[in-house]
């Protein structure tokens, strides 16, 4: 997801930020991430209902695989910053790091975007039995 790590790049090298900007930029960022697989899950079902199973679990298993790529640069990302505020090198933008922080952490705590990315026990059956 270049997408993800070119938006968050810009937040990252850009001393140029307002606070809001800062903020605005990380919240975008952190906002693609949870539609990712609620959308990657519709495409997965809507495969499924047109007859198509193979397809359907190449989509969610690649889009599976390439959303832990983006939640591993977002991560790094959260956890470069949280390195800068102990430092003590964020400067100005810490208070703005912590209200962040606190809700990207809720987030990767969260298990509904595992599971809508994980395929349903029932599929392989189905396939087997083909």
């Amino acid at each position: 997801m270049s997408f993800v790590d070119n938006v968050l790049n810009f937040a990252r090298n850009s001393d140029d930020h307002t606070n809001k900007h800062y903020e605005l930029i990380i919240n975008f960022a952190h906002m693609m991430l949870e539609i990712m697989p609620m959308v990657m899950h519709t495409e997965y079902l809507l495969a499924s209902r047109i007859g198509k199973p193979q397809l359907a679990e190449l989509i969610l298993l690649d889009g599976a695989e390439r959303y832990q790529n983006a939640m591993s640069v977002y991560k790094g990302f959260l956890n470069e910053q949280h390195r800068s505020l102990i430092l003590g090198s964020i400067g100005n933008k810490a208070e703005v790091f912590h209200r962040i922080e606190k809700q990207a952490e809720n987030f990767i705590k969260s298990d509904e975007n595992r599971l809508l990315l994980s395929l349903p026990l029932g599929r392989v059956a189905k396939l087997e039995a083909s």
